[in-house]
């Protein structure tokens, strides 16, 4: 799909544009680093969606009952309104 059929789509509310991102969660609970699993097919979103799991905590993954590091998939998908 294009992008501007993406845009239009996700105007249309048939699609929510999504930026999966690929983070490590350290024992800490502290995402970093992080990288696009995939493009929105928007800059902005994609920017957007980096800087807000920046601020993020998340719950370390275990083992043992012991927190370790780990790899996720975080979805961070958009939801955009026309104007008020």
């Amino acid at each position: 799909m294009r992008t501007r059929e993406k845009a239009r789509a996700w105007l249309t509310g048939r699609r929510a544009p999504a930026s999966p991102l690929r983070v490590r969660v350290s024992q800490e609970s502290v995402a970093t680093p992080m990288e696009l699993e995939h493009s929105s097919g928007s800059k902005a979103l994609d920017a957007a969606a980096l800087e807000t799991v920046k601020s993020w905590r998340f719950s370390p993954a275990r083992r043992a009952g012991d927190p370790v590091a780990a790899w996720a998939i975080v979805p961070a998908v958009f939801r955009l309104t026309c104007g008020s």
